[in-house]
C-alpha cells in the first residue's frame, strides 16, 4: 500500500521523503528534535527545522542520522522507510 508523499500541492521531492522518513523513523524510536540537535550538534531550532523539510539534510548529516537510527541512507530515502516505522512502532 503506498501512500505518494505531497506537500503544498504539488509531488514530493527527495528531499521531502527524506524529512518524512527521518519523522517516522524518530517517532518509531520516541526520539525528537532534541535528540537530533545532540546528534547533530545543531540547535533545536534547526534540528526542527531538518524534521520539517525547510533545511534538507546535507549528505554528511544523513549519513550521521542514517548511522544513528540504523538504517540505511538509501531506505532513508524511499518511501518504504515510513512503512518500516508504522510496522516497527505497531
Amino acid at each position: 500500500m503506498s501512500q505518494e508523499l505531497v506537500t503544498s500541492g504539488r509531488k514530493a521531492t527527495l528531499a521531502d521523503h527524506v524529512a518524512a522518513n527521518l519523522r517516522a523513523e524518530l517517532a518509531a524510536r520516541r526520539l525528537n528534535a532534541n535528540d537530533l540537535a545532540k546528534v547533530l550538534n545543531v540547535g533545536v531550532r534547526a534540528a526542527s527545522r531538518r524534521m520539517s523539510g525547510d533545511i534538507e539534510l546535507s549528505l554528511n548529516e544523513l549519513d550521521i542520522v542514517s548511522r544513528w537510527l540504523g538504517v540505511a541512507r538509501s531506505q532513508m530515502m524511499t518511501e518504504r522507510a515510513q512503512e518500516h516505522s508504522m510496522a516497527v512502532a505497531s
